[in-house]
């Protein structure tokens, strides 16, 4: 298996790296920085429920594959999983309510 790797050699700022990795990687350096973003923001909020915490992870990390899939960094797709994730995460929370 070879690589193609004429986009490293070419860039000259960290957004042309960034763009090219994730392009070699079929948009999944995005989707492991927003799960590391989801983690980190989670740790850091445990001080709070658990549930708050988990809430406020998910949307911070929605908010930011948003923002990626604005910039044409990652698809529809797979910007649809901490989407999908927040809305399970919000139902939960309108059901344990009641």
């Amino acid at each position: 298996m070879t690589y193609n790797f004429s986009g490293l050699e070419n860039n000259t700022n960290i957004l042309e790296f960034f763009t090219v990795v994730n392009t070699m990687t079929g948009d999944w350096l995005v989707l492991g920085l927003l799960l590391t973003i989801f983690v980190i923001t989670f740790i850091g909020f445990k001080g709070y429920e658990t549930l708050t915490a988990l809430r406020t992870s998910a949307f911070i990390t929605s908010i930011i594959g948003v923002l990626f899939y604005m910039l044409n960094f990652v698809s529809l797709q797979k910007v649809m999983y901490p989407l999908v994730f927040l809305g399970i995460i919000i139902v939960y929370t309108i059901m344990k309510k009641d």
